[in-house]
């Protein structure tokens, strides 16, 4: 079975430890995590993922490659079926990084009205697993995707080159 990675700004909106529920009425949730669905034009991009953590590290190096410099990357990994189960329109469409194969794991979801984001956003608070990675943690996985001939250095920003002392 698919897991979904959708990168976001901050994990911890959705670490659910650290959410005082008192005063949430059942099956209510906060409403910070919806900061990491922002849409544009009513979609939003996701990456379909096999269950090996090496497409999750790829992925993660890719989407912080296509940065003007090294940054900590936060990420939620949700089943698939949150995605069937949504009403969303899911289509492949190719991404934009520098890493092929992970632009082929790319798709958009669209067709998000504010009451079906709400509704996927409460059903995977409770079933999605945040996460993030350091600066130095991506800057290894960029350089170990450089090597493996994954991602092209010409691909690169200049500022990213930078910031991986390539220029």
């Amino acid at each position: 079975m698919a897991h979904v990675v959708r990168f976001i700004k901050h994990y911890l909106n959705w670490d659910k430890s650290s959410v005082e529920e008192s005063w949430l009425t059942n099956g209510e949730i906060p409403a910070d995590p919806l900061a990491g669905l922002i849409t544009r034009d009513n979609s939003f991009s996701v990456y379909f993922i096999d269950d090996q953590d090496s497409a999750l590290s790829r992925c993660i190096a890719a989407f912080a490659a296509n940065r003007d410099n090294i940054q900590e990357i936060h990420y939620l990994i949700f089943d698939e079926t949150h995605i069937n189960d949504s009403g969303f329109k899911c289509d492949f469409l190719l991404g934009e990084l520098p890493d092929p194969e992970v632009n082929n794991l790319h798709k958009n979801l669209s067709e998000i009205s504010s009451q079906k984001l709400v509704q996927f956003a409460t059903a995977i608070f409770s079933d999605c697993h945040p996460g993030s990675c350091d600066r130095l943690k991506v800057k290894d996985l960029i350089m170990s995707s450089l090597k493996n001939g994954w991602i092209d250095k010409g691909r690169l920003n200049r500022g990213m080159k930078r910031s991986l002392n390539l220029s």
